[in-house]
């Protein structure tokens, strides 16, 4: 299995149209969630940063993890079903929801690389760049196996998003509740504040 995943992993990361062909595979989900439990446990490694700012425990240390990967699990299914609806409702594919599901899910497979943005100055603009990489990786599944053409899959992919932080604006509130909840605090100080406050301590001479 795990033969199977690294190599869709890789022809994932290169848009080979034979890793969009894991959404018809009768394990391509199971495939494909292992791609995101690892992409989602490098990205909470390479928040590593924020944990020592906070000074955490080794019991918050699994919450943090494990919160976060709860959040980029509702994230990945909320913009599945954003895309979903934009091609179904909006433009009148016949599209089965899973295998959408799938795509995103398979999407993740940069993310993997997220640890790397823990570096320094660096990290904001590798974010960027997996976050771009990303998209392109749906852009592609859906254009070379849903057949959809570029610019339709292109569209779908922006009218999902603005649902996704629409629907996100609307339930904000509550996800930072339910994010603190799962990691077991009230809230957490950013690296920003943390800057901010240092520079504060030294500028009065503390």
């Amino acid at each position: 299995m795990l033969g199977e995943v690294y190599q869709l992993w890789t022809e994932s990361l290169r848009f080979q149209e034979a890793s969009y062909s894991a959404a018809e595979s009768p394990n391509g989900l199971t495939l494909t969630l292992v791609i995101f439990v690892l992409a989602a446990f490098s990205k909470g490694l390479s928040e590593a940063g924020v944990m020592m700012i906070n000074r955490v425990t080794q019991t918050e240390f699994v919450r943090r993890l494990f919160g976060g990967a709860v959040l980029l699990g509702i994230t990945a299914v909320t913009w599945s079903g954003c895309i979903w609806l934009a091609l179904r409702g909006g433009m009148g594919f016949d599209v089965d929801y899973q295998k959408v599901l799938v795509l995103v899910l398979l999407s993740y497979a940069p993310m993997i690389f997220a640890v790397f943005a823990i570096v320094p100055h660096a990290g904001l603009l590798w974010g960027f760049i997996l976050r771009i990489w990303m998209l392109l990786i749906t852009i592609a599944g859906l254009q070379q196996h849903f057949r959809v053409p570029l610019l339709q899959a292109v569209l779908a992919s922006g009218v999902g998003w603005v649902l996704f932080q629409f629907l996100g604006e609307i339930f904000r509130s509550k996800l930072e509740r339910l994010r603190f909840a799962l990691l077991g605090r009230e809230r957490w100080v950013s690296p920003k504040e943390a800057a901010e406050a240092l520079l504060a301590q030294r500028m009065s001479g503390g």
